[in-house]
């Protein structure tokens, strides 16, 4: 990539934003896999691509989002209890993830798809998001998503860090990282810089539970700790030892966030 760079930058900025937008495909485990058989599985198109996602009980509705490169049963623990809770529970395969169509995702395709989501089983009583799914989700809310409560597992406030992980992974120079970004505005029709967590976060209006584990290694706990306060009427909540995939298992992590939705619920 360094040498492409010098060479044919614009190449190498193809090729650095095909890495970039493509997350790796993950299967459910047997446990999770038993959870999504039992829902009611669903189609939608998003962005030319077929999404798939299942949905659960009968009651207010209760979106759940998955993160980057990963997939809905990953927040399969949190489906029998929203069930038990009175909650209709819908979940899905973000595009170019899990058992969804496409070969690359973004921030938009994400917030395209809770769209959708909300046009078939709206209006949403609540959202919960991991970690990318949190930025999904906070750029349908500015678009007009309406949600009454939102809950946010290890979100991201800025995605400097991620970024910086990348050209040095890679090997980008920062020249071939700026043109793939350019173009990549071009193309999905939005400035990143204008569609930050922490830039959409003052103008939010459900409230907001962070939920962020003081031991995350991927996004670390400042990054929770920033948006909550850029977010209005939004709470902290801190784990310890869980990391940022234990965090999704965690029983009392699972009964807090239903506990956030359980407040006054309206009627279905």
């Amino acid at each position: 990539m360094q040498v492409a760079g010098k060479v044919a930058p614009a190449v190498a900025a193809q090729v650095a934003a095909k890495v970039f937008f493509s997350p790796q495909r993950q299967r459910p485990k047997a446990d999770e896999h038993l959870v999504l058989s039992r829902g009611e599985g669903f189609t939608l198109t998003v962005m030319g691509e077929a999404v798939r996602g299942w949905a659960w009980g009968k009651g207010p509705t209760v979106l759940l989002v998955h993160g980057w490169s990963g997939y809905a049963g990953q927040l399969a623990n949190f489906v029998p209890a929203l069930e038990h809770a009175g909650f209709r529970v819908v979940a899905l395969d973000l595009p170019g993830h899990g058992a969804s169509g496409g070969q690359s995702s973004s921030l938009v395709h994400g917030a395209r798809a809770l769209e959708q989501v909300d046009h078939l089983f709206g209006p949403l009583h609540g959202l919960l998001a991991h970690s990318f799914g949190a930025a999904c989700a906070g750029l349908a809310m500015a678009w007009g998503l309406k949600v009454e409560r939102a809950v946010f597992v290890a979100p991201s406030a800025r995605f400097d860090d991620f970024w910086e992980r990348f050209r040095d992974g890679l090997g980008v120079s920062q020249q071939v990282f700026d043109r793939m970004v350019h173009d990549a505005e071009g193309r999905l029709q939005v400035r990143f810089e204008d569609v930050l967590p922490l830039k959409l976060a003052p103008r939010q209006e459900a409230p907001l539970l962070v939920i962020h584990d003081r031991h995350d290694r991927e996004i670390p706990l400042e990054e929770g700790e920033r948006l909550s306060r850029a977010w209005p009427n939004a709470s902290l909540w801190e784990t310890h030892g869980l990391g940022h995939l234990r965090i999704l298992k965690d029983p009392q992590v699972v009964a807090r966030a239903v506990d956030a939705f359980r407040v006054s619920p309206p009627s279905p």
